[in-house]
């Protein structure tokens, strides 16, 4: 196997694409036009990686219909909401700890203990609510 140096490098980027039949990884910038062009459909790729620094209860409400989506809490403490029949049920992720949040389950999370969180989940068609 040859290295491809020109995708051999360090790229400063907070979300990266998962996409094509190569399976290619794609940075890309997260600023106010990410999400915007990522429910319409302009940002192409199959999966998505991104990685916050979780100091501030989330905007809204969301929620991905084509697939699952995995928290990875590196450090820090959260609570991760899950919407149901019966409201908002409450999930404790810790630092080192994983939750999978299945394909159509809004949810949102807020800190306890500020912390880098990485998401992987299939961001195509994702909505948003209050």
């Amino acid at each position: 196997m040859t290295l491809d140096t020109d995708r051999a490098h360090a790229i400063d980027s907070a979300v990266w694409m998962i996409g094509g039949a190569e399976r290619t990884l794609t940075p890309f910038a997260m600023d106010e036009t990410f999400w915007p062009r990522m429910m319409a459909g302009e940002i192409p790729g199959d999966g998505l990686i991104s990685f916050y620094y979780l100091d501030s209860r989330f905007p809204s409400k969301e929620m991905h219909p084509k697939g699952d989506e995995l928290f990875i809490l590196h450090e820090g403490e959260a609570i991760v909401y899950l919407e149901g029949p019966d409201g908002d049920t409450p999930h404790t992720l810790k630092a080192r700890e994983t939750l999978l949040i299945p394909k159509g389950v809004w949810h949102w999370a807020e800190p306890v203990t500020p912390g880098w969180l990485t998401v992987i989940t299939f961001g195509e068609g994702t909505e948003h609510k209050d």
